[in-house]
């Protein structure tokens, strides 16, 4: 909701299940975003994370007809 937004809660549950990840012992964190959605990309970028350039994501939709 924008009323929530620009408070630190997205952030916060970022962190939050880093953390939890990291207990498990996870060691990296891979995520999608869409390519044009130019506020996930920033608040990704704010996050840390780091846009990898040489990788390209191929997907194909399946009829189950």
């Amino acid at each position: 909701h924008p009323d929530h937004r620009r408070h630190g809660i997205a952030t916060a549950l970022v962190h939050a299940a880093e953390q939890h990840l990291r207990a498990q012992g996870a060691a990296r964190v891979a995520l999608i975003v869409v390519a044009d959605e130019n506020p996930a990309l920033a608040f990704w970028h704010a996050a840390g994370y780091t846009r990898q350039a040489d990788r390209v994501r191929f997907v194909r939709n399946l009829d189950h007809a």
